[in-house]
């Protein structure tokens, strides 16, 4: 039960709920320890970021809102590039710094609006709400480029698929969409060509 929720519920004061005990703890333990518990089961531990369960149950609504105000909704499948070869020149530790580097990095790039999650490993997937498209492409490429040269700043190459995401598609459908089109992002920009929409 949220603080705000307690209004109306037979205390003369709502600090009096939150001092009640049970089992020797006070209400406002017990909803600390169950939101404690909510965020493991939704929230990736190293990156603070959503999982994909959790990605998967707010694209739902996300993707509602999107289509009710005539926009169109992006999948985008991020990949950092050579994770394990850093991992296996320069160790695990050398790895995970420049993993969780790269995470802060990637959650500065998105807007709050969006949706970003860790899927697994060193990939990752963010949903857009982009309106007009095809009438404002800077929309969508300014994203990309944000991200690209944000990273690239500091080190870090990122190789990204997008897919247009349908209203009925299944997100395991659009996630293999965007993936494909992210390795084919990860061949062409190792053959010199820029990011292919």
């Amino acid at each position: 039960m949220k603080r705000e929720e307690t209004e109306g519920i037979g205390f003369e004061d709502r600090s009096d709920y939150w001092r009640k005990t049970i089992n020797g703890k006070t209400v406002a333990e017990i909803a600390d320890i169950i939101t404690s518990f909510e965020q493991r089961a939704t929230r990736d531990k190293l990156t603070g970021l959503i999982n994909k369960d959790e990605f998967e149950i707010e694209l739902k609504g996300f993707n509602a809102g999107a289509r009710r105000r005539g926009s169109d909704v992006y999948i985008l499948f991020l990949d950092f590039d050579d994770l394990k070869a850093i991992n296996d020149r320069q160790g695990h530790e050398a790895g995970n710094e420049l993993f969780k580097r790269g995470s802060d990095l990637l959650k500065s790039c998105f807007r709050p609006s969006d949706l970003l999650c860790r899927l697994h490993g060193d990939e990752f997937a963010a949903a857009l709400e982009i309106a007009n498209p095809e009438v404002n492409p800077d929309n969508m490429e300014g994203l990309i480029q944000r991200v690209v040269s944000n990273l690239g700043e500091s080190g870090i190459s990122i190789s990204i698929g997008l897919h247009k995401f349908s209203e009925d598609e299944d997100l395991n459908d659009a996630l293999a969409l965007a993936e494909r089109n992210m390795k084919l992002d990860k061949v062409d920009r190792k053959a010199g060509r820029e990011f292919a929409k």
